[in-house]
């Protein structure tokens, strides 16, 4: 429990920001018609390891963020911005 009686999470990334980013790769994702899968294979991951961002089970890596960024940033520059936070 923290300090305000709150329960804390081991296996979610309750961030705020995290659940941002994870909602930015969910939405971009199928913007551009791809499944976890198929988004996966494009920049080396699984689709399980998509999956873990999406549903804020696993924190997105920086080497994630990097390679997200060309695959379906739109050059927005979304990914490189979480990378500073």
């Amino acid at each position: 429990m923290t300090e305000l009686g709150r329960e804390e999470s081991t296996t979610k990334d309750d961030r705020p920001a995290s659940g941002l980013v994870a909602e930015i790769v969910r939405l971009l994702r199928k913007k551009q018609g791809y499944t976890q899968d198929q988004l996966g294979d494009l920049i080396g991951w699984t689709g399980s390891a998509i999956s873990a961002v999406e549903t804020r089970a696993q924190p997105v890596s920086d080497e994630m963020l990097v390679a997200l960024e060309p695959a379906i940033g739109e050059g927005l520059g979304v990914f490189t911005a979480a990378l500073r936070s």
